[in-house]
């Protein structure tokens, strides 16, 4: 696995306070520590607009979670300035082995990509259809 080969680079990257990318399936999630090493930041964009979001999309980001049934409590936000909206999840770092913080970014990643095909579809909500004579 991709992320068990990039441990060992991504622990030195956030102890010397730089954030890491790593790619897992269809994400490019930012690491980043936090509070001097005790959290850890999760990150990645699941929404591109085109110089614009949405108002569909806007009321997605700011409504009930679409995972239910997930055990990590990540939030969306939006980058104004880029039209981007992010997924974000901060954890603590104790406690935390090789095994729960794979099972995290892969936990993460999947949320992603669910969010992914639900603001896509929230975005077609707002099309404006034209009928062709």
């Amino acid at each position: 696995m991709v992320i068990q080969k990039k441990i060992n680079d991504i622990t030195k990257c956030l102890s010397a306070g730089s954030p890491m990318y790593i790619t897992v399936a269809n994400s490019e999630i930012q690491l980043r520590s936090l509070e001097n090493n005790k959290k850890i930041e999760f990150k990645t964009d699941v929404y591109k607009g085109e110089n614009y979001i949405p108002k569909s999309v806007r009321n997605s980001v700011f409504g009930k979670s679409i995972l239910k049934n997930s055990r990590m409590s990540s939030f969306l936000t939006i980058d104004e300035d880029n039209y981007l909206v992010y997924l974000n999840y901060v954890s603590n770092l104790d406690g935390i082995n090789k095994t729960t913080f794979i099972d995290q970014v892969e936990e993460f990643s999947w949320q992603a990509d669910e969010w992914r095909l639900y603001l896509d579809e929230r975005d077609r909500d707002d099309l404006v259809h034209v009928r062709v004579k």
